[in-house]
């Protein structure tokens, strides 16, 4: 299974990105990373994250170690962030 990271998944652009792979690419996994600071809303990804194909992950897309805790190269392709 494919894996994309999302990072700033909670903001208006992210969570509708997010919706978009739900939808359209059923066999990708999901991980939506967000710090939830001034734009970030939890409640926007609230319809999409689940434990398995979309999990949301609280972190800054500038740490390192946290990225490399969730997001693995064997695990994903596709990098983008939705940062404003």
């Amino acid at each position: 299974m494919k894996a994309v990271l999302v990072t700033g998944a909670a903001g208006f652009i992210g969570s509708n990105f997010v919706r978009l792979l739900r939808r359209e690419r059923l066999q990708t996994h999901v991980l939506a990373l967000d710090a939830l600071t001034y734009a970030g809303n939890l409640e926007n990804l609230r319809d999409c994250i689940d434990g398995t194909h979309c999990p949301f992950i609280r972190g800054d897309v500038c740490d390192a170690d946290a990225l490399a805790r969730y997001f693995q190269v064997r695990h994903g392709r596709m990098p983008l962030t939705m940062d404003a």
